[in-house]
């Protein structure tokens, strides 16, 4: 089977938005998670999650703090941030309406289903008791739309381009989360130790 450009650029950015969509929800969540577990008088360094993203200048153009609730509301709600978890399903479900022929109706259904959760929910993770359950929701819808074009689509290009955006994006987001680990690490570490 032959696919168009512009057919395989659409399955492609598929996968890269819904693969983002999750790792931005997961950030979001681990972050709020990791604060729980540390002692009161430790500051938490929520810049970290926009430097893992590679959004501070985004960040930076439209907010004054990096507070908590900034942050997050860019991360997980805000449609001017090209990377942000509600822009991401968003763009997901357009490409997805493009190649919607390809791929079963429960993908589309499910990516729908998404959609305006994301929509009505996103807004709420700025409250850190709304945050679990919209992140374990987000993650589970993308991980079943996932699921559902891993488990009915034939390996044709059509799938394969959607792979590849999938993997694509988790090979950027996992070098994006070692890099800031890293000079994390060595700005910490002492110069006598190395």
């Amino acid at each position: 089977m032959m696919l168009l450009s512009r057919t395989a650029e659409d399955l492609y950015w598929l996968g890269r938005n819904v693969e983002r969509a999750e790792a931005v929800s997961r950030l979001v969540g681990e972050h709020t998670n990791l604060l729980v577990d540390l002692p009161v008088d430790v500051d938490s360094n929520w810049g970290a999650l926009l430097a893992v993203t590679g959004s501070e200048a985004t960040f930076t153009e439209r907010y004054t703090g990096i507070g908590e609730a900034e942050v997050v509301t860019f991360l997980m709600a805000d449609v001017g941030n090209p990377g942000s978890v509600l822009r991401s399903i968003s763009s997901a479900r357009e490409s997805l309406r493009i190649v919607r022929p390809l791929v079963p109706r429960s993908a589309w259904e499910c990516m729908n289903r998404l959609h305006l959760d994301a929509l009505d929910d996103t807004a709420l993770c700025a409250q850190r008791r709304h945050r679990s359950p919209v992140t374990e929701r987000v993650m589970a819808s993308c991980q079943q739309f996932s699921g559902i074009l891993g488990g009915t689509m034939s390996r044709d290009h059509a799938y394969r381009f959607w792979q590849l955006g999938c993997l694509l994006e988790r090979a950027d987001m996992t070098t994006r989360v070692l890099d800031v680990g890293a000079g994390t690490l060595m700005a910490s570490s002492t110069p006598s130790g190395h």
